[in-house]
């Protein structure tokens, strides 16, 4: 058995691909072909090849030296001429006149097709599914499989996705893919079983550290059996696979590389002091050298500076101890990230800062400071991308030739997980019902309560939080800002087929990058109408209207929108929101956990210390914007008529002192705080109406809850809680804001109560009827995780999801 690395680069090769490269004006290799040698049969490798892009002086270089054990190789770039696609194509064996051949017929694959079959060239596609220009398309890939027989099935550049992806596709072909294939492209395939495929492995390496780790194994015993041996298709790929830590590793290496070649000053920046520190084994002056950039600036404006130059220092010292090279990535990345998150909380406190004192030009100068130590981390989001930019390709690999069969698996993004609101709500129990059904979906948020709350489910992806700060005009709410680079490497090995995103703040926002980053479709959900509740909480109108700016951007990202009323798809539409991305959806009321359970009246009453009348019950946020001040006027005109009523508040909000202080004004009005789900499905099921003024709500999953345990409900006619059961029957829907309206309707509801019981039995028996037509929480699940794939154009009409 002989080995070879069969994908290997050299400072011979052509330009880089990588922006960040570009940007610096390196090269794609600095690796001496010598180098390539030494590292090569230090690993164990039997022969050593060269496949510089469009060159060959690395590999005629290194063949005069060992002509017995080297592979004149090259990675030539060709082309479908018909719309100018690139591929890559290793070729083995060449001679300098062959090379100048293919260096003409390569801007045309079929032209270079020929050539290489009639010169009986040993050749392999590389790393068949990566688009190297963005053009690639399925049917580039069928021509691909009609014109070449060997594969690379292992390329140490690309992630274990796309190289099984690949190899297990392939693997799959049949006689009928391939007469398919050739009716439809007219393209003659080659030999006589073209559908079964060889197979190659290379590290693809281009900085040095990688060679070898990637290899090549044929049954030989000489240099011309192992070459003839790839072309027979009898290769075994082997070795490592990629991952997005390692290619920022080879990026950082080659701008080592480059800065040492040209003596360039990238050492005054942070990028350039790690790689200094990290390939050569010696110590920095790294004070001096924070001092040169803009670290220096940034952290002399902040308290604390100290901490961040130690934790540089640290970085520094320990990335030039002796390790193996996957312990030295995964070192490199802990220690990148825990100097990106320092540098991120402490932008993030000087932008609160800044921002608190209206200093524009302190928040300018605080971006502009940062921006070098946060630069550092960039080449980690590109190689992300780099590496997944081809899932598309190979979800309809697996459709065509039949993929492993997993599940679509999905990652919930929110920003709320255990408050008191409808998203909280929808996510346990989605959690919960979804994993009873064994569906593999986890909900992401950022928390440091999970274990302390109890929040400690199987599925829940906790990332913790390094820096927390309240919402205006809810100084109880905080939103947790989570470690990006910390997160990424988290969600990397989770591997989601699509992300849903319940709320737009920094875990939403996580959910969007990580879509976008993963190329996997991302579906928001519309909960809370932002805009509509800054209206009840500010007067300022540009503050308005920038939170309004802000989440029409953030769902103009979204491949698919969830709308939970037809209400609020106008709404969304008139606010410039594509309707054609809006699809209806209502979420669902587990009917196992929320059903009629009624109690005494004495029971009751002992139970929440409430004195005995008539129950009006509110549940929900206590907040201005659930226009409880509206329910207030409403309960006092009430009072007037009705001595006996009570109105009885469930929840928790930031207005609940400002509610308290009015008890000696309602002595019959009881603020109960939060109530948990078995105590809730009771209130629900003894009281005698459910009250929600609100008229910015997009769904009401009180209102939902509610109904399932029988409680005919009294809505607004704004928003989306009146779509949840049929007016008349199961309640009313009252104009909204409108006092008399509210004070007639409450009141004649009152007074059926007394007048005509049964027909008060029959609302409470429509109210639970409603709840199961329109709220199946089973129903819900199965529409959103076993619909394989979102369409690439929506309907121009909302399609309903009734769950």
């Amino acid at each position: 058995m002989k080995q070879a690395d069969l994908h290997v680069h050299s400072l011979y090769s052509e330009h880089p691909d990588e922006w960040f490269l570009k940007r610096l004006g390196a090269a794609e290799s600095y690796t001496d072909p010598e180098t390539v040698y030494r590292q090569a049969k230090a690993k164990g490798m039997d022969y050593v090849t060269i496949t510089d892009h469009n060159r060959i002086q690395g590999a005629l270089l290194l063949h005069e030296r060992y002509p017995a054990e080297v592979i004149v190789g090259v990675e030539s770039t060709v082309y479908f001429p018909e719309d100018k696609c690139k591929v890559h194509i290793l070729l083995y064996g060449i001679t300098p006149e062959q090379f100048e051949v293919i260096q003409k017929v390569r801007k045309d694959i079929y032209s270079f097709r020929e050539y290489v079959l009639e010169q009986g060239i040993v050749h392999s596609v590389a790393h068949a599914t990566y688009a190297v220009n963005d053009r690639l398309k399925m049917h580039h890939l069928e021509k691909l499989i009609l014109m070449f027989n060997v594969f690379e099935a292992i390329n140490g550049g690309r992630n274990r996705m796309n190289n099984q992806g690949w190899a297990e596709a392939t693997n799959r072909i049949t006689p009928e893919h391939i007469e398919e294939f050739f009716g439809r492209h007219r393209i003659e395939p080659h030999g006589d079983t073209p559908w079964i495929k060889g197979y190659t492995g290379g590290s693809d390496d281009h900085a040095g550290i990688f060679i070898a780790d990637t290899y090549t194994s044929v049954e030989t015993v000489t240099l011309e059996g192992f070459i003839q041996g790839i072309a027979n298709r009898q290769g075994r790929p082997g070795g490592r696979h990629n991952t997005f830590q390692g290619l920022v590793f080879s990026i950082y290496k080659v701008a080592y590389d480059f800065s040492r070649e040209k003596g360039k000053a990238l050492h005054v920046s942070p990028i350039g002091s790690i790689t200094e520190s990290i390939f050569e084994n010696r110590a920095l002056p790294m004070a001096s050298r924070i001092k040169s950039n803009g670290l220096r600036s940034f952290s002399r404006k902040k308290k604390g500076n100290g901490d961040l130059q130690e934790l540089l220092i640290t970085l520094i010292e320990a990335a030039r101890e002796e390790r193996p090279t996957e312990a030295r990535l995964d070192h490199l990345y802990k220690s990148i990230t825990e100097t990106t998150d320092e540098l991120t909380v402490m932008l993030l406190k000087s932008i609160e800062n800044d921002l608190g004192h209206g200093d524009l030009l302190g928040l300018l100068g605080t971006l502009s400071s940062a921006l070098p130590g946060l630069f550092l981390s960039a080449p980690f989001f590109t190689s992300f991308k780099h590496l997944f930019r081809s899932r598309e390709l190979i979800n309809a690999l697996n459709r065509k030739f039949g993929g492993n069969g997993r599940g679509k698996k999905i990652l919930w993004f929110s920003d709320t997980i255990n408050d008191m609101n409808g998203v909280s709500t929808t996510l346990q129990n989605f959690g919960r019902i979804s994993r009873a059904q064994d569906r593999d979906v986890k909900i992401v948020t950022s928390t440091g309560e999970m274990v302390a709350r109890g929040l400690n489910a199987p599925y829940l992806l906790n990332l913790p939080p390094i820096y927390s700060f309240s919402l205006p005009y809810y100084s109880s709410q905080l939103l947790n800002v989570p470690s990006i680079l910390g997160s990424l490497e988290k969600l990397y090995h989770e591997d989601p087929d699509e992300i849903i995103i319940s709320t737009p703040g920094p875990i939403g926002l996580l959910g969007l990058l990580t879509a976008k980053l993963m190329s996997v479709p991302a579906v928001g959900i519309y909960h809370t109408d932002f805009a509509a509740q800054a209206e009840y909480l500010t007067d300022s109108e540009s503050e308005t209207e920038m939170l309004d700016d802000l989440v029409r951007w953030f769902y103009s990202q979204l491949d698919r929108i969830l709308v939970p009323s037809s209400e609020y798809v106008e709404i969304l539409a008139a606010r410039g929101i594509d309707r054609g991305k809006m699809q209806l959806f209502h979420r669902g009321v587990d009917p196992d956990v929320f059903f009629p359970k009624p109690l005494g009246e004495l029971e009751f009453c002992e139970k929440f210390s409430i004195a005995p009348g008539v129950n009006l019950l509110y549940v929900g946020r206590v907040s201005k914007e659930k226009n409880l001040d509206f329910l207030l006027d409403v309960y006092r005109e009430l009072l007037k008529s009705h001595r006996d009523l009570n109105l009885i508040i469930a929840g928790s909000g930031p207005h609940m002192t400002a509610y308290s202080k009015r008890l000696h004004e309602f002595p019959r009005m009881a603020l109960l705080g939060r109530v948990e789900q078995p105590m809730l499905s009771e209130l629900y099921s003894s009281c005698d109406f459910f009250v929600f003024p609100s008229t910015t709500d997009t769904f009401g999953m009180a209102v939902a809850e509610a109904l399932a345990c029988g409680l005919p409900v009294i809505v607004s006619d704004v928003g989306g809680p009146q779509e949840l059961f049929n007016p008349g029957k199961a309640g009313l829907v009252l104009p909204s804001n409108d006092l008399q309206a509210w004070v007639d309707g409450i009141s004649d509801q009152i007074k059926l109560i007394s007048r005509d019981s049964y027909l008060h039995l029959q609302m409470q028996m429509a109210a639970r009827q409603s709840s199961l037509q329109r709220t199946d929480w089973e129903r819900f699940i199965n529409e959103i995780v076993s619909d394989p794939a979102i369409p690439e154009t929506a309907d121009a009409s909302c399609e309903e999801v009734v769950a």
